[in-house]
């Protein structure tokens, strides 16, 4: 299903009257930073600027592609490269990385390697992974859409990396991108708060270097030649929440604050200020409204509540037009409740209305299709997954988990063939040794029985014998 032009221009519902705009959000003087917080001369280059309402969308890489249903949105974000080579969504590894690769979650190997083009082909075991990437990128480029890494994910380490170790991350983010067909990183480290009563010192510590590698790699692709390329920040919706008190309704979370400390970070030590980031995108999702907002009398989030969200970046200084607000659609995870498709159109009916840049999408195993929010027809229930869905979501699920296992026995070395690996023994000593080992001591293989036995022979029960009961003496011409 597709929606009609206006849908995909305003993100808005197809159905009914749309609410009446909230006020837009009214900017606080932020602190200037001084002279001497600022590097002369400062640079020409900003960030991209566009007309377009942004809609930005995960693609996870071990889920099927159909671009058909990316068409609704702007920038794609290949989900994930991490600094994990063994990431687990179920118990992230809490260790530091190990400063050796960024790795392609897929094929759970170096990116670099991954999509390097190799002559021949086969020298580049992952070749299959990029050909998809590529397919991806493309797809993007004649679509006039982005592509960008996606870096890190809950799955990921939770000690990221330590200070000396945000040249090496710089070096291979610069590395990746140079290979071309991307348009930029969006940071998606989600434990940077984790050790705040375990460990006060790491804890100040991780709050603020995803700010020193953007810092250092919005340098870095300038001195490259590419400051076209996007830096993405995604934080939860809490980002520029005060750590004390509840100056938006809110209830205090251990995550509170973060993105007050990257960027006060970013603005002290990058020539771009807040403009070292393109967007700012937030994860509004995963957690019902109740724990989140002192007010709150539903589950799912309310119009208040995203409008307090957009007030607080406001008022730090993050510019409207870099918020992008997130979303996700379906059933979401940990105590997160969805309000429904009506409920998402008609919030972001008002979010645009109030002149924010845009939206993104965590879809989970859902498709994008839903978010271009068409008509929904011949479905009672859109938060339900269609039989023949789930059988090819299963089936696509049973096919990575084949692929994983061949390439990881492939990596090991375990997937030899007889000729390469032959057995040491002498004949007689294994019952069941190999032909390539000792052609001769095998028994000779039976004869095909003549036409005339296998019709005078009478039938035998198994499998195996009536199969080879009825086969034909030749080929009929």
């Amino acid at each position: 299903m597709k929606a009609d032009d206006a849908c995909l221009r305003t993100c808005g519902g197809c159905d009914g009257d749309a609410p009446a705009p909230t006020a837009k959000p009214v900017a606080a003087p932020a602190p200037a930073p001084t002279a001497a917080d600022v590097p002369a001369p400062a640079p020409t280059a900003g960030p991209p600027t566009t007309a377009t309402f942004a809609r930005h969308g995960y693609v996870e890489n071990w889920n099927a592609w159909d671009t058909s249903a990316y068409d609704g949105l702007t920038a794609l974000l290949y989900s994930f490269i991490t600094l994990d080579s063994a990431p687990n969504s179920d118990a992230p590894r809490e260790v530091v990385w190990d400063g050796d690769a960024l790795y392609d979650t897929m094929t759970l190997a170096d990116v670099l390697e991954v999509m390097t083009e190799t002559d021949p082909t086969w020298d580049n075991e992952h070749d299959w992974q990029r050909v998809k990437i590529v397919a991806l990128q493309d797809y993007a480029a004649a679509n006039s859409k982005r592509f960008l890494w996606a870096f890190g994910g809950w799955s990921d380490l939770t000690k990221t990396i330590e200070d000396g170790q945000v040249d090496a991350v710089v070096e291979d983010l610069v590395a990746l991108l140079a290979l071309g067909g991307a348009d930029g990183v969006d940071f998606d480290w989600e434990h940077l708060s984790q050790y705040r009563d375990s460990d006060p010192d790491l804890h100040a510590q991780q709050r603020v270097v995803v700010g020193k590698v953007i810092v250092a790699l919005k340098a870095a692709l300038v001195e490259a030649g590419m400051e076209d390329m996007w830096i993405c920040y995604t934080p939860r919706y809490n980002a520029f929440f005060p750590t004390t008190g509840s100056a938006y309704g809110q209830n205090n979370i251990m995550t509170d604050g973060e993105g007050i400390d990257i960027f006060d970070y970013v603005v002290a030590n990058s020539a771009y200020g807040v403009d070292a980031v393109d967007y700012v995108h937030l994860m509004m999702y995963d957690l019902d409204a109740t724990t989140a907002f002192a007010d709150a009398t539903e589950s799912y989030f309310v119009q208040a509540h995203y409008d307090a969200v957009v007030q607080s970046h406001v008022d730090y200084g993050i510019p409207l037009e870099k918020i992008v607000m997130g979303f996700e659609p379906g059933p979401q995870a940990y105590t997160g409740v969805w309000g429904g498709l009506d409920h998402d159109k008609a919030t972001i009916d008002a979010l645009h209305a109030a002149g924010i840049g845009g939206v993104m999408f965590w879809v989970g195993r859902r498709r994008f299709k839903i978010l271009s929010f068409s008509r929904v027809r011949n479905r009672r229930d859109v938060g339900h997954e269609r039989p023949e869905d789930r059988r090819r979501r299963q089936r696509q699920r049973r096919d990575r988990r084949r692929e994983l296992r061949r390439a990881r026995e492939l990596r090991r070395g375990a997937l030899k063939t007889p000729a390469m690996t032959p057995r040491v023994h002498l004949p007689g000593q294994d019952p069941v040794c190999h032909p390539v080992c000792h052609p001769r001591v095998n028994p000779p293989r039976p004869e095909r029985p003549s036409a005339t036995s296998v019709t005078a022979a009478p039938m035998l029960t198994g499998r195996r014998a009536s199969v080879r009961s009825t086969r034909p003496a030749a080929r009929r011409p």
